[in-house]
């Protein structure tokens, strides 16, 4: 894995390099790009991208015994990631809850699921369905809910808007009509 990670950063620095030089910048503009390529390379490999190379099984796969039919909620985890579209970031905050089959997820387990989903180039409504089913599919969850809300740069860059939310909201699970609207109204911020 540690060769391949390299191995990219590699080609990313090649590639980034070149995007720097494809700007056909005046000379006093790049005079501090000497470095940007391996910064890029780096943060894209360990921030931007690290979702692809973890497993969400592997990160919910130790769960404590507790009582079935619990309802666990965690808000405000903090949420950031790269539009496929324009490869801006976005950030945010992921809320999810999930209804127990008698298996609980750490909290820390359930941030680092939000880091997996998120840190990867997807579209906010994929990475909201992502956490919620893998709560379902590797926890054992009866019904999850995810909602994430988060400012896109691609939005203010572009004079869209400098102060609007983007929020979506998934549910994963089987669950009456009565537990899912209870559910999603834990998590819609």
């Amino acid at each position: 894995m540690k060769n391949k990670k390299n191995r990219c950063s590699g080609n990313l620095k090649k590639a980034v390099a070149s995007f720097c030089r494809g700007l056909d910048l005046p000379h006093d503009a790049t005079r501090l790009f000497k470095e940007t390529p391996d910064k890029v390379a780096r943060l894209w490999v360990e921030h931007f991208t690290e979702g692809y190379r973890m497993d969400l099984g592997q990160i919910l796969g130790r769960p404590s015994r507790g009582p079935n039919g619990s309802v666990i909620v965690v808000r405000n985890l903090d949420f950031y990631s790269m539009c496929p579209h324009h490869l801006l970031p976005s950030h945010g905050r992921a809320h999810i809850a999930y209804v127990s089959s008698g298996r609980l997820a750490g909290f820390a387990a359930l941030a680092k699921l939000i880091d997996a989903c998120g840190h990867r180039l997807i579209l906010q409504e994929e990475a909201s369905h992502m956490a919620a089913q893998a709560l379902v599919d590797h926890l054992g969850a009866r019904a999850a809910a995810c909602a994430i809300e988060a400012q896109h740069l691609c939005l203010i860059v572009r004079g869209r808007s400098r102060t609007s939310r983007v929020e979506t909201v998934a549910f994963a699970g089987h669950a009456s009509r009565k537990e899912r609207a209870e559910l999603l109204s834990l998590v819609r911020p």
